[in-house]
């Protein structure tokens, strides 16, 4: 081959590498870009399903503290005054509460918030909002719906209590304690005179829990059940009271159970954990000072065979001890995790 004709072919040959390079290099550009595409679509697709509940992530709260300091330009220095209209503004907002769930352990938003709407079974739905790691916000758009929501309860997730209370739209979430939640209570053994008049009654529930209270009585008639109930607001950060000591012509003390309650700690008698969970969890069972017995059950009506959902020892669902484990029943206990039943 001469000199001239072997330059025409190193260049053809240079020319086809090159073109080839490209080729290839289109190809393993359509690969990553298509790869991303894919990769941008499932993100789409998973942001617009968690968009129905909202940012699973929730807001970041700090905000405000990172841009202090920082130098403020033009309009940015002025206020938008609606102080003057604040209180009309209020008055527009209806059907709006906050709530948590009063636990150590992490939970999922998702599941929360769909339980949250399961068991609510608003007639004209509801709206959340995710105010933070364990705030939420929620609107009612009825009456009725507002009214099953707020007085009903108390509301569970996963056997915690869920603490919701009312909003007013305007105000700062992180000045709304959440700390109490409605529970029916009942004090056993109180004489017949301070179960006929109202007044008399509250003072007894008061010794239980806050108000508002509803004391089921019957005005200046003695009390036919062996127990006051009454609906009382407890603080979930302060021990479950187990007792009522009342003076009249003697001090005595009168028992409390209450109706549905959340796990609790046999341990500390707080709600929202297990003795199991509280601390290291090692304690001796031997030294709790609450137990499954505050947990009232229907009483066994006289003739029924033994075994029922009476107050019994393992049979039924009262005090009873499973396996070297006090609980309820014979499915573990609150007081230590067996294989206790958990529901979402």
């Amino acid at each position: 081959m001469t000199t001239a004709a072997s330059v025409v072919a190193a260049r053809l040959i240079g020319s086809e590498g090159a073109r080839g390079g490209e080729e290839d290099r289109s190809t393993e550009e359509a690969r990553r870009t298509g790869g991303l595409g894919r990769r941008l679509q499932e993100r789409d697709d998973r942001v617009e399903t968690d968009d129905e509940i909202g940012d699973v992530h929730g807001p970041d709260l700090d905000l405000e503290d990172q841009f202090a300091g920082v130098r403020l330009h033009g309009k940015e220095g002025e206020d938008l005054d609606f102080s003057a209209e604040v209180e009309d503004l209020i008055k527009d907002v209806r059907w709006l509460a906050l709530f948590r769930v009063h636990t150590t352990k992490p939970f999922s938003h998702v599941a929360l918030l769909q339980q949250m709407r399961n068991a609510w079974a608003a007639a004209q739905g509801v709206t959340f909002n995710i105010k933070g790691p364990n705030l939420f916000l929620v609107q009612c758009h009825c009456l009725g719906d507002w009214r099953k929501i707020m007085e009903g309860g108390t509301w569970l997730f996963r056997r915690a209590p869920v603490v919701i209370e009312e909003y007013d739209g305007f105000s700062y979430v992180k000045e709304y304690r959440l700390n109490t939640i409605p529970v029916w209570a009942r004090v056993k053994g109180l004489p017949d005179g301070l179960t006929r008049k109202r007044e008399l009654a509250e003072k007894v529930a008061a010794k239980v829990g806050d108000p508002p209270f509803t004391v089921i009585m019957n005005e200046g008639r003695i009390n036919p059940a062996s127990t006051l109930r009454a609906r009382v607001f407890v603080d979930v950060n302060v021990p479950l009271i187990q007792f009522v000591h009342i003076t009249l012509k003697e001090r005595k003390k009168y028992s409390v159970y209450y109706e549905k309650l959340p796990d609790f700690c046999f341990a500390c008698g707080l709600m929202g954990h297990l003795a199991d969970e509280c601390g290291d969890g090692v304690h001796d069972p031997s030294t709790f000072e609450w137990g499954e017995w505050l947990v009232w059950e229907p009483e066994v009506p006289v003739g029924q065979p033994f075994g029922g959902r009476g107050r019994g020892d393992g049979g039924g669902r009262g005090r009873g001890r499973t396996g070297g484990r006090e609980g309820r029943g014979g499915a573990g206990g609150r007081g230590f995790a067996g294989e206790r039943e958990r529901g979402m």
